[in-house]
């Protein structure tokens, strides 16, 4: 939804100013939500382009497709979810793997009716100010973003506003959905971690040299999926230690 990043420099409280003076509006109350995105450990999600989240009691992937869940789940593997619209989404992409959270985001939210000549609600403008929660107690400031969302049979005003947005007030594309942002800003990578070992071998390289590059690589390939083997995650850590076991003992 929030797929509109804010011009550099602005705040929210000017950013607030500046749609009054383009629109007629109409605020609504402040908000606060919590969402943990998740993904499974090779980033399957993403690589599919889904987002799934945790937010306000429901779990669901692309802001659709929710089923309630009361809190953050600590995993999610879709074969245990009862036959649902978002079981069909999940099971094809993920297969076996489980979904384990990989960003907990905390934002402030300010909606903005846009109005037309009678005083109709024709678009609504978000925007939000989120932030990584690192701990209890730290978070890291992430993008200001916006969203606009269409009334039905509005379709024209909400081009017209998101036009107005990106030529007149600065607004840009995200080149990142937040919960990519969210999961680089903590330190991980949205695309996952892969269990095939990456070695880059030369021609003429000396062969205790390569030896030693293959060794380590599917060391680190053990070592990535020791704790999901040991907290019995999903059966595919288990498979991919395994794997990477027997192949390191090959080269030996």
């Amino acid at each position: 939804m929030s797929d509109l990043l804010l011009p550099d420099g602005m705040t929210v409280e000017a950013a607030a100013g500046a749609l009054n003076q383009r629109f007629a509006l109409r605020e609504r109350e402040l908000t606060e939500t919590e969402r943990t995105f998740y993904d499974t450990f090779d980033g399957l999600l993403q690589a599919d382009g889904l987002v799934a989240a945790h937010e306000k009691g429901h779990f669901s992937v692309n802001d659709s497709h929710e089923i309630p869940w009361a809190t953050p789940p600590r995993r999610l593997l879709a074969v245990e979810l009862a036959p649902s619209p978002l079981r069909e989404v999940l099971e094809p992409v993920i297969g076996a793997r489980a979904l384990l959270p990989r960003a907990h985001v905390r934002a402030s939210l300010r909606a903005f009716d846009v109005l037309d000549d009678r005083r109709k609600t024709v678009a609504r403008v978000i925007l939000e100010q989120p932030q990584l929660a690192v701990s209890d107690r730290r978070t890291v400031a992430l993008m200001l973003r916006a969203g606009v969302i269409g009334m039905r049979g509005y379709d024209e005003h909400l081009a017209s506003v998101r036009k107005a947005l990106e030529r007149d007030l600065g607004y840009r594309k995200a080149h990142r959905p937040l919960a990519e942002e969210a999961v680089i800003a903590g330190g991980g990578a949205p695309e996952g971690r892969s269990s095939k070992p990456k070695v880059q071998l030369r021609a003429k390289q000396p062969a205790t040299q390569a030896v030693a590059a293959v060794l380590s690589a599917q060391w680190e390939v053990i070592d990535a999926n020791l704790e999901g083997t040991i907290r019995d995650i999903d059966a595919e850590f288990l498979h991919d230690f395994r794997v990477a076991v027997r192949d390191r003992k090959s080269v030996v």
